[in-house]
């Protein structure tokens, strides 16, 4: 067995090891594109850490909503030197998801936000302060509140703001 000598070889060797499908895309450069589905979401911290002990840093979180059943597929995206890494997994009604707070401390804010704005639980986190919703409105999600394509639109106008305002002094 040969030992890999590139960022792109040790890359591959570091999530070739993960369980789950592994898709990557070499770049003429030496840099490489690397998508990974795990297969179970119980292994994402155990990834996380297996790229952080090659330099990985985590770039962003992106949560979107399965189209096709019930439940949420989670990217987590790492940069490693140039190189990218994108470990998905996929969360189901009422499954949880572990926190990689302790691992990268820059997701904080991500979970929290998929936490609000999806309802996607998580496990192992020591705080979740809100982002958004006050801490009376815990628990809901944003989008039962106020749907997010309502503040898209309303974004450039006051007429929502006005809205809210009137509901608060109503109460």
């Amino acid at each position: 067995m040969t030992t890999p000598t590139s960022n792109a070889e040790i890359l591959l060797a570091t999530t070739n090891t993960l369980p789950g499908t592994v898709e990557a895309h070499p770049e003429p450069n030496g840099l490489v594109t690397i998508w990974v589905r795990l297969a179970d979401r119980s292994t994402l911290a155990a990834g996380c850490r297996s790229l952080k002990a090659v330099g990985a840093r985590l770039s962003m979180i992106t949560a979107m909503p399965d189209v096709a059943d019930p439940g949420h597929f989670i990217a987590y995206h790492f940069d490693v030197a140039g190189s990218t890494v994108t470990l998905t997994v996929r969360v189901g009604p009422g499954e949880t998801v572990e926190t990689i707070v302790p691992i990268f401390r820059n997701a904080d804010w991500h979970e929290r936000e998929f936490v609000e704005l999806y309802g996607i639980g998580m496990t192992g986190r020591m705080s979740m302060r809100t982002l958004f919703l006050d801490e009376e409105s815990a628990g809901r999600r944003r989008s039962e509140l106020i749907p997010l394509s309502r503040i898209a639109n309303a974004a450039s106008t006051k007429d929502l703001w006005e809205q809210l305002e009137a509901a608060k002094e109503a109460q």
